[in-house]
């Protein structure tokens, strides 16, 4: 046995003696740092929620919320200004019955965003659920923050050195610097 994967097992091993536990109500998910949500992504968009849709996709058996942003900003991707894009999410409240997952983003209609996203040509996803959507928030002239709530995920420790998770706050300005001396979003569709 190799030993990065005696010190994987060590390490769930550890982190199962001492008690770790995903809570019943969180979504286990991989973490992201910054570097790591622009590295993933297609798209990095700045924008609006204008309007939202619940469906049930027969296909997969699952309902899903639809939240059609208009984009304002592109930092990286192949979208432009104007653009309405579809960021399709599970769950949402479909003929009086609510189906909840827990760790998706709160996109508000009327709400202004930034979002990590991957695409199928058809919709768009954030990377990492809730990880992969920022509010934006004008708080005094000129200076514009990004806020986002993780609640109802959980990041599974990992093995070896990590880079720390994405911040829940951060400036637009330094969000824009990120994408820019990165290069640009992950690998296109």
């Amino acid at each position: 046995m190799g030993s990065w994967v005696r010190c994987g097992l060590a390490a769930v091993m550890l982190a199962l003696g001492a008690g770790w536990a995903a809570d019943a109500r969180a979504t286990l998910v991989r973490g992201f740092s910054l570097p790591g949500l622009v590295a993933e992504a297609h798209s990095v968009l700045r924008g609006e929620v204008a309007w939202q849709e619940v469906v049930y996709d027969a296909r997969w058996g699952r309902v899903y919320t639809h939240s059609f942003l208009v984009v304002d900003e592109v930092l990286a991707g192949r979208e432009a200004v104007g653009d309405v894009v579809v960021v399709r999410q599970l769950g949402g409240e479909l003929d009086g019955v609510l189906s909840q997952v827990p760790g998706t983003a709160r996109l508000e209609v009327g709400a202004e965003v930034v979002v990590f996203a991957r695409t199928d040509g058809a919709f768009h996803y954030l990377v990492g659920m809730a990880q992969g959507a920022f509010e934006v928030r004008r708080e005094a002239p000129g200076r514009v923050t990004l806020r986002r709530s993780t609640a109802g995920l959980t990041v599974p420790p990992v093995a070896g050195p990590t880079r720390p998770l994405a911040p829940d706050a951060l400036t637009l300005d330094a969000l824009r610097a990120q994408v820019r001396d990165q290069g640009r979003a992950g690998g296109q569709p």
